[in-house]
């Protein structure tokens, strides 16, 4: 019963349509162009004719279809169906009946019935497909097209169906009337778009979240929020009578690690959301149904792809607020990952991306189309400290611990009017398998790498000084970074690190790095106890006593006198 119904709106939708594609100039020869203005290789278009009959200018100057009769694109079954839906009887089981009921219901979707009713797998209510040649075609003398089109067609009412589409295209569907005139239509294909968008924070300075972007940069050890969105087509409703399918993948560097769970949200009302589970599809295949399988692979050395399929959108067994859904209403996903000890240092970045395969076809449910791939990029620092002595020779036999400045109402520390505390960054990295800091050259180096660190405020300590030399005093420094927010390719602009006045750090954008040289001074060489600098002390010291005690006698001597 459902399916006759759909066919009965179908028909409704074709005198609908009249009025969305109808010219009031009538081809002299009393045949037809009709071309769609696509310019893009691979497509399939066939054209059905529904109805035929003499055309003509009503009093208000339309070209109307009159003395009505079924195409010879409609099989006898499917008239069948037909006049038993309108339980018609006798004379009246005609075209023409059929065409005055469907005058009599004005709101119906035009596009999809026909497409869902008479054009399920292939055609099979439909018969003598008229064949499109892609082209140049003059439209109505004066008009020149290019397109998919098809000429010599007599008057009537025609469907349009897209058979074929190139790999991840989406198929239009569309009715189109040809009565009187040449007809030159824009496809009328609808697709989802999707976007994966992060969120930023700067936590030495606070812990609130920027608004969603593309870009980010955190410490390794970090926990990152996603949100993958996927906007469902404006012809969301056409697919009622086939499903609604849509599998989300996403692709992780091997430097950002899943948390393991996620929630989904069917539209704006949705403030629940529903727990749902992303299985991981690396190197395996997902079934299109068509016959065919999707690869998925990873576009990252080390990389996962994850995956979430949601057989029918449309589904009873959906929660309510996903069967409520409609067209151009968004789902929205969203997730938390970690930044890994396997994280790119450097201005490629930590890069993730994201797309959605959907149903593209509402007459078919094995099609499946694809979105733009959307990249996300986690960016990550390092800094590079390099020892040396009082003239800049690499100097040996130091360690340092870096700190950094984190926000908390309730810590003890003030760092530009910001209360917090100082962590260690070796502890922020714990259970990331991170190992800060990496000295080159082992025990007997000079040079001090601590790789996977945020932009904010950082407090660098020596904490074993050279021999001879005086230990520094900790050097606090702000490590600042520039990167695109809103791009298809994220790129990182600008890394600065400024202190006081005790080094000068140097960027390098490639390398996502800065570099300081940290200096120490000798201490001042004072004489060992028992040496000559102690005889030396003692003869001064005798030599002064032996004058106070002349010049003492001679005093008395002279009293005495």
């Amino acid at each position: 019963m459902k399916r006759t119904r759909r066919i009965l709106a179908l028909l409704m939708a074709v005198l609908l349509a009249l009025p969305l594609l109808c010219s009031t100039a009538l081809a002299e020869d009393g045949r037809h162009t009709f071309v769609i203005k696509n310019n893009e290789d691979g497509y399939t278009y066939l054209l059905y004719q529904i109805f035929t009959g003499t055309p003509s200018t009503n009093t208000a100057g339309k070209v109307v279809l009159s003395d009505i009769e079924w195409g010879n694109g409609v099989k006898e079954d499917t008239k069948t169906k037909v006049y038993n839906m309108f339980n018609l009887t006798g004379d009246d089981r005609c075209a023409e009946k059929v065409a005055e009921k469907v005058a009599e219901n004005a709101n119906n979707d035009v596009f999809h019935t026909i497409l869902t009713s008479l054009g399920t797998n292939n055609g099979e209510s439909l018969q003598n497909a008229i064949s499109t040649t892609k082209g140049t075609y003059n439209i109505n003398g004066s008009q020149s097209v290019v397109g998919y089109g098809a000429t010599g067609l007599a008057p009537g009412y025609y469907l349009v169906r897209n058979t074929v589409v190139p790999s991840g295209a989406t198929y239009s569907d569309y009715i189109v009337d040809v009565v009187g005139a040449d007809v030159a239509a824009d496809p009328k294909a609808a697709v989802p778009t999707s976007a994966k968008k992060t969120q930023d924070v700067n936590d030495s300075l606070s812990a609130v979240l920027s608004s969603t972007q593309d870009s980010s940069d955190y410490d390794i050890g970090d926990t990152i929020p996603f949100t993958l969105t996927v906007t469902l087509p404006t012809n969301y409703a056409n697919f009622a009578s086939v499903g609604y399918r849509l599998i989300f993948t996403d692709d992780l560097s091997a430097g950002l690690t899943w948390d393991g769970s996620a929630t989904i949200y069917y539209g704006a009302s949705d403030t629940t959301g529903t727990a749902v589970t992303f299985v991981e599809k690396t190197g395996q295949t997902i079934d299109a149904l068509d016959g065919t399988q999707i690869s998925v692979t990873s576009n990252y050395t080390g990389g996962k792809v994850m995956a979430l399929d949601i057989p029918n959108l449309m589904a009873e067994s959906m929660p309510a607020a996903a069967k409520a859904l409609q067209g151009g209403d968004t789902i929205t996903v969203k997730y938390n990952a970690t930044l890994n000890a396997s994280a790119t240092v450097g201005s490629f970045g930590n890069r993730n991306t994201y797309s959605v395969y959907y149903s593209s076809d509402p007459t078919n449910p094995n099609h499946v189309g694809s979105t733009t791939p959307d990249t996300n990029v986690v960016f990550t620092y390092k800094t590079v400290f390099n020892k040396v002595n009082e003239s800049n020779n690499p100097l040996t036999g130091a360690d340092f611990t870096l700190e950094k400045f984190v926000a908390d109402q309730n810590g003890a520390v003030t760092v530009g009017g910001v209360k917090g505390k100082w962590v260690n960054v070796t502890q922020l990295h714990t259970g990331s398998g991170a190992a800060n800091p990496k000295k080159t050259g082992g025990a007997t180096g000079s040079t001090f790498e601590f790789a996977g660190l945020d932009d904010g405020v950082y407090k660098l300590t020596e904490t074993t000084t050279p021999a001879g030399y005086n230990t520094i005093d900790p050097i606090q420094f702000t490590i600042t970074a520039e990167h695109e927010t809103q791009s298809e390719e994220p790129k990182l602009k600008a890394l600065t690190g400024t202190d006081g006045a005790q080094f000068t750090m140097t960027a390098n954008l490639d390398a996502a790095s800065l570099t300081a040289s940290v200096k120490n001074k000798p201490g001042v060489v004072l004489p060992a106890t028992g040496g000559l600098g102690t005889v030396a002390l003692v003869g001064i010291g005798s030599g002064l006593a032996l004058a106070t005690f002349v010049v003492l006698i001679a005093r008395r001597r002279l009293r005495v006198e």
